[in-house]
């Protein structure tokens, strides 16, 4: 009897099961949806906030907060800031009085408005400190030898610089 059922295991083997197909169609499909499934959720951080970019609206003025989020893969891709107060130091040669050129560090305490995070990807990306403090650091720089007017000229300059409307 034992011979028999060796034999009929064989015969099955050499034919080829019928299961096989379906069983790694099933595992091709459950392992599509699983990769589905996690590449649409993505996850921010404390300390950072995220926009969407959507291949067909573009950006979305939805600003999400610090946890797990759903996207559709493919079709968006988020964008995440880092809110934080960050320092960064700045160099810049200047001038003085005498004619004599020096060279001036500035640290600069910077971090985005994070209700206006969709028009600070539009009008100058993800690098936006990049973009605008060398700037603002030149011109306060330059009122080295005046301070309250450098203090002065630094908070309307920026306030001219991050208004965007």
């Amino acid at each position: 009897m034992d011979k028999n059922k060796l034999n009929d295991l064989a015969g099955r083997l050499q034919r080829g099961g019928k299961g096989a197909g379906v069983g790694l169609g099933f595992l091709a499909a459950a392992g599509g949806i699983v990769y589905g499934l996690y590449q649409s959720l993505y996850t921010v951080e404390g300390g950072h906030r995220s926009i969407i970019f959507n291949r067909i609206g573009g950006i979305q003025q939805d600003i999400f907060k610090e946890g797990l989020h759903f996207r559709v893969p493919w079709f968006q891709y988020p964008i995440i800031y880092d809110i934080r107060a960050r320092p960064r130091k700045i160099s810049s040669p200047t001038g003085s009085k005498d004619l004599q050129m020096v060279n001036i560090s500035l640290r600069v305490l910077s971090r985005p408005d994070a209700s206006m995070l969709p028009a600070i990807y539009r009008q100058l990306g993800t690098d936006y400190d990049e973009r605008v403090l060398p700037s603002i650091c030149n011109e306060v720089s330059i009122y080295f030898d005046h301070p309250v007017r450098a203090v002065v000229d630094f908070v309307l300059y920026s306030l001219v610089c991050f208004k965007m409307s």
